[in-house]
């Protein structure tokens, strides 16, 4: 499950790098959680409780950002390189990014887009993932299904192998996130970390009862909800508005625009207690906020 290719300079796309300074910057103690469920392999994941009392695992190569007391400095001196030494056998819990690319995500023309943020903390949540020595897919959403677009495991630079992962698939035109999700393997899918990383429009309904039949399959779920402040609110000068999913041109009135900041928080309440309800971990996502501030607010209590 190796990616094949090295990497050198990580791909930056028409809005600029992934994983930049400030978000790299932010996940500076960061770890994701360790989900106990059913189809995840046997052992423990690397400073979740081990004792000094057990038996040497590997060496594994040092991460940025890691404790550096978890460095073994005679190792790192004889081979080169700063390592450090596992005492268990780490478990593995694949992450699979669910990444919604469909037009929707493309707003707001201005810079970035929805789209951009959701890669950046698809990136980041990916980087967590390999340093921690765990495999990473990326299914990218098609109009009907999520679509295998790329897997890597760690090797060479996890940040290099993150954001060229994370930057794959092309936008998905008009998408049903809701209907994809429903087509997912549950069974494919348990014992590992599924992360879905979109606006989430789409049949509210059909999308909580795709989530809820991943979390009963022992699938560990978390939802990152990606909005921006186009999402809540209509220029002031707005007359009409295109559905870039439906295609449909809309007259707004003035009382329906004036209305519209609190029917999305109504909806995007709803999706987050239904999601809860569930057992799924959810998290609004402010699009035009950096990044690192959504997932220090996710991760950073851990």
């Amino acid at each position: 499950m190796g990616w094949s290719k090295p990497f050198s300079t990580p791909p930056a796309s028409s809005e600029g790098r992934l994983l930049d300074g400030p978000l790299l910057a932010a996940l500076l103690g960061l770890s994701l959680p360790v989900h106990r469920i059913r189809g995840a392999f046997s052992g423990m994941h690397p400073g979740s409780a081990p004792g000094p009392g057990e038996d040497f695992f590997q060496h594994r190569p040092y991460a940025a950002g890691e404790d550096v007391r978890a460095v073994d400095w005679r190792a790192s001196a004889r081979l080169g390189h700063l390592v450090v030494k596992e005492r268990h056998r780490p478990l593995r819990q694949p992450l699979v990014l669910l990444l919604d690319v469909s037009d929707s995500m493309g707003f707001p023309r201005g810079l970035p887009t929805k789209r951009h943020r959701a890669r950046q903390l698809a990136a980041a949540v990916a980087l967590l993932a390999l340093r921690r020595g765990d495999p990473v897919r990326l299914d990218v959403l098609a109009p009907r299904a999520f679509l295998p677009a790329g897997r890597v495991s760690q090797a060479g630079s996890a940040a290099a192998a993150a954001e060229a992962l994370a930057g794959r698939g092309t936008g998905a035109g008009r998408a049903d996130v809701a209907g994809a999700l429903a087509s997912l393997s549950a069974d494919e899918l348990a014992g590992k970390h599924a992360v879905l990383l979109s606006d989430l429009y789409g049949d509210a309904a059909l999308l909580l009862r795709g989530l809820e039949r991943l979390v009963r399959s022992s699938v560990a779920v978390t939802v990152l909800h990606v909005l921006g402040r186009s999402d809540f609110g209509l220029p002031p000068d707005a007359a009409a508005v295109r559905d870039v999913e439906s295609g449909e041109t809309l007259a707004v009135q003035p009382l329906q625009a004036g209305a519209l900041r609190l029917r999305v928080e109504a909806w995007q309440k709803a999706l987050r207690e239904g999601a809860e309800r569930a057992g799924v971990d959810f998290l609004a996502v402010d699009a035009d906020a950096p990044p690192g501030l959504a997932l220090r607010r996710w991760l950073g209590g851990r």
